[in-house]
Order: C-alpha cells, then sequence, then structure tokens
C-alpha cells in the first residue's frame, strides 16, 4: 500500500509509512506501508535518525517506534558524534565515506570508516588524501570529516 504523499494517506494499524530515499518529511514524498517489529529489536547501539528528528539506538527501534530513517542526517547528533546520511560517525575515530549513486532507485551509500593511523589527534583533510576520494574530502575535525565519492 502506498502512503504519504499528496494523495495517498496514512498506514494502517501497525504499519508504518517506508518513505523513498531522503523524502520522508515532504508534502509529496511517498513510500510503501511496511509491518511494525512486533519482535525485539537486537541489543546494538548503531544510532539512527528518525524522520521525526529523533535519535533511535539503530534502525529497527526506529521502526518500532513506526518511523522510517531520515537519509539526509537532520537529526541533532548525539555528543561526539557527526551526521553520517541516517546514522552517525565517532568524531575522534572515524570519517564518513557517501557513494553517491548515479543509478535510478539506487540508495546512496554512507559508511563510517577509521580515520588512519598517524593523523594524530586532530585529523584534517590532509590526512586523508590517500584514502579513496580522499581529494574530494570537506570539514574539519570539530564538525566531522566527509569524503564524497561520485557515480557508483
Amino acid at each position: 500500500m502506498t502512503c504519504g504523499g499528496i494523495g495517498d494517506g496514512p498506514c494502517p494499524v501497525n504499519e508504518y509509512c517506508d518513505f523513498q530515499p531522503s523524502h520522508c518529511g515532504f508534502d509529496d514524498g511517498t513510500g510503501t506501508c511496511k509491518p511494525i517489529p512486533q519482535i525485539g529489536c537486537p541489543d546494538v547501539y548503531i544510532p539512527t535518525c528518525g524522520c521525526d528528528g529523533t535519535v533511535y539506538g539503530n534502525d529497527c527501534e526506529a521502526a518500532a517506534a513506526g518511523v522510517d530513517i531520515d537519509l539526509t542526517g537532520s537529526c541533532t547528533p548525539p555528543d561526539g558524534l557527526f551526521p553520517c546520511g541516517a546514522g552517525f560517525c565517532d568524531l575522534a575515530t572515524s570519517y564518513c565515506q557517501v557513494q553517491i549513486s548515479d543509478v535510478g532507485g539506487l540508495d546512496d551509500a554512507y559508511q563510517c570508516m577509521p580515520i588512519p593511523n598517524g593523523c594524530g589527534n586532530t585529523p584534517d583533510c590532509d590526512c586523508l588524501a590517500n584514502e579513496t576520494c580522499g581529494n574530494l574530502c570537506a570539514g574539519n575535525a570539530a564538525e566531522g570529516l566527509t569524503l564524497t565519492c561520485p557515480g557508483g
């Protein structure tokens, strides 16, 4: 069943709207109704941003609350973390690598990657120069580093 958007209604009880990538919260954003998980979620902390602006402990906890994840990462990050897609990376130990999809229907991929050894306590884009897409780095140690790789 289609949900969200201008012409579609809400999902039935015990289902939530799984929006198309980066469409939650938009007036014309549509999705598909999916069942709310009825079994307990795994006890792992991989914080993710919900379409309601709340940070959940993981994707399953968001779905159990009846909320899809927000791939644009519009939530305020928990202390010591910075946004990386719908999730968050640790400021002290990782950078965000984004693989932009140029194939219709496929989501961009976001992944937290470990900061290379030798970068010190305040990593910058220079220390990521030898990483994949290192020349496409943005950010700083205080706000987080992101490498954006085109195509894929």
